[in-house]
């Protein structure tokens, strides 16, 4: 089942927004994908991507001192999907 991005889920915050889309492109390479090889690497390329991503989301909320409480409920709102 392919997720689609939906506006609910933007945080207004551009590069934030497309790095959570980039995710979600992930996850649905893994849906389309059969191939195991292809499947961990996919795999391996979400956990390196949201480790640098959630990273750069702590360094933006902490430096323009934005309440991380609406990151976290698009987050919840993702994973409910996994």
């Amino acid at each position: 089942m392919k997720m689609k991005w939906s506006p609910e889920y933007n945080t207004g915050i551009d590069v934030i927004d497309d790095q959570h889309k980039r995710i979600l492109d992930y996850i649905n390479q893994i849906d389309q994908n059969t191939d195991r090889h292809h499947t961990k690497q996919i795999l391996d390329d979400i956990i390196d991507y949201t480790q640098s991503h959630f990273t750069f989301e702590e360094r933006a909320n902490s430096n323009m001192r934005c309440d991380s409480l609406k990151s976290l409920m698009i987050i919840n709102k993702l994973s409910k999907f996994l």
